[in-house]
């Protein structure tokens, strides 16, 4: 169980820039204030309803941009991280 806890934790600037890099390239802030972040619009629709085809054409010319879910009034906002 240690070696498993030891193993998530990052400990250097390169490795957590390396993460960082390969890992996360959106963040999302859900309605209820949470944020989370993903490394594919294809997880971002499973979890808010979205189209990733229209999360793309909307961050295409911006970083970032205000969406709502198809069938309700949930809003989120979607920042791509270059």
């Amino acid at each position: 169980m240690e070696d498993i806890i030891q193993s998530m934790n990052i400990t250097n600037k390169n490795t957590m820039l390396n993460f960082v890099n390969n890992n996360i390239k959106y963040l999302v802030v859900f309605p209820d204030r949470k944020t989370k972040t993903y490394k594919t619009l294809n997880e971002i629709q499973k979890d808010t309803c979205i189209n990733s085809s229209t999360i793309s054409k909307k961050l295409k010319n911006k970083n970032s941009n205000i969406f709502q879910a198809k069938g309700g009034n949930y809003i989120f906002y979607i920042y791509r991280i270059d």
